[in-house]
């Protein structure tokens, strides 16, 4: 936590300095840095919330704007694989669209949100500092809106009191669960890789809220997080701890759901297990038997266009329970064909297998956070969700190699009004 509060004094003072020596690049660097942790608040506090998204909205636009500046004046634009697979999968939008004549919101999303990450990902190729600023941003954006999470459901949170699940002050519940699984990853990693242990106190706080959305998803794909980076950290010769450690777990989890206040856990888990072994365990999991028929409706409408689908958000339309497709495969599938879910596959696989084979700075991170967006899709759509695209714009940026010489790269001619900053005397 010192450390973090160490970056806050210190982006303000290079601000101060920069300003005084007429050093516009640095002020520049502050600037996004500033919009960068306001990306990260609104995108977790204010994107999914009805009446509020345009402020979300406007703030990734100054984001935009300030970092195009500063890449026109100062960087170059790098056109690689993250710009060939990007446009790829938006042409097949496009594509999509104009085949069934179906242009709405969702064109606009993933139009605006693939020019926002392309230009942040410009500015984060141009430095290796400027990772460290992004992960900094994240940080403080992420602590802003645990803090916002608890200053609205105080009292809940501090009685125990899960009678019902928290969370639908900022948006739908499962939205906020994705939310505090990323920061309960991020501040995982950090906290054992990193050693800063003070972190593992702002990782309970996001489980603890995690909790308290009633979110088995996201609740089991921080529990496996947790597990692998306790099993990388584990000797060789003592991996046996981990499967005692396991079983200990189950048993306790048990005994934790027998809580009064868990209740809905407890009949989410039973009904669960019921569906899985045709078993009566005295509970019956109604939202996995809504899921499962909607699926079955959204293969249905794969197959009735296979290659570029219905267009842009037409499974609401086209379902029977009017109710998004809870399956980003399948809502691919059936809103843009095969075209377009190979599109965004190949866009979301290719940093993954990178990482594995290179092994990058964070890139353990990286491949935590790729793992929630990988299981968060069986059960969501998340290709439309803004903090998917800032993870997947990270792989890339910490898999990018200056070196490849099938990088095209552009300088603008603006960037010759770069003024030489003033040393300090």
């Amino acid at each position: 936590m010192s450390s973090i509060i160490k970056q806050i004094k210190y982006q303000f003072e290079q601000l101060v300095r920069s300003i005084k020596n007429k050093n516009y690049r640095e002020v520049f660097r502050v600037g996004i840095f500033v919009f960068l942790t306001l990306t990260i608040f609104t995108t977790f506090s204010f994107s999914r919330r009805a009446g509020f998204n345009q402020i979300t909205n406007i703030v990734y636009a100054l984001l935009l704007l300030t970092t195009l500046a500063y890449i026109t004046i100062y960087g170059k634009f790098v056109f690689d694989y993250f710009f060939v697979l990007l446009a790829i999968f938006n042409a097949a939008v496009i594509l999509s669209s104009l085949m069934n004549w179906t242009f709405n919101s969702q064109n606009f999303t993933i139009v605006f949100l693939s020019a926002t990450i392309f230009t942040l990902y410009q500015y984060l190729v141009h430095d290796r500092e400027n990772t460290k600023q992004f992960l900094i941003a994240f940080a403080l954006g992420s602590i802003g809106y645990l803090l916002y999470f608890v200053i609205i459901y105080a009292r809940p949170l501090i009685t125990f009191d899960f009678s019902r699940r928290l969370g639908t002050y900022f948006a739908p519940i499962n939205s906020n669960a994705m939310a505090l699984a990323f920061i309960a990853v991020f501040f995982l990693y950090f906290a054992t890789s990193k050693k800063i242990y003070s972190l593992y106190i702002v990782y309970f706080i996001a489980v603890w809220l995690l909790l308290s959305t009633g979110s088995m998803t996201y609740l089991g794909i921080v529990i496996i997080a947790t597990l692998i980076t306790i099993y990388l950290k584990i000797p060789k010769g003592q991996k046996y701890i981990f499967v005692i450690m396991i079983l200990a777990l189950i048993v306790i989890g048990l005994g934790i759901l027998q809580i009064p206040q868990l209740i809905y856990f407890k009949r989410r888990v039973y009904g669960i297990i019921g569906n899985m072994f045709s078993v009566d365990t005295g509970s019956e999991d109604i939202s996995g038997q809504i899921r499962t028929a909607l699926r079955e409706e959204m293969v249905l409408l794969f197959l009735r266009k296979p290659l570029l689908g219905f267009g842009p958000g037409q499974v609401i339309k086209y379902n029977s329970f009017l109710l998004i497709g809870h399956s980003d495969i399948l809502e691919l599938l059936a809103n843009f064909g095969l075209v377009g879910f190979l599109a965004f596959e190949m866009f979301l696989i290719t940093p993954i297998i990178k990482s594995f084979r290179h092994k990058p700075e964070y890139y353990m991170l990286g491949l935590l956070w790729a793992l929630t967006i990988v299981i968060s899709r069986l059960f969501f759509h998340l290709y439309l969700f803004k903090t998917t695209y800032l993870v997947i714009m990270f792989l890339y940026a910490i898999t990018y190699n200056p070196e490849n010489k099938k990088v095209f790269s552009l300088n603008i001619p603006l960037n010759k009004l770069r003024r030489k900053p003033k040393t300090a005397l």
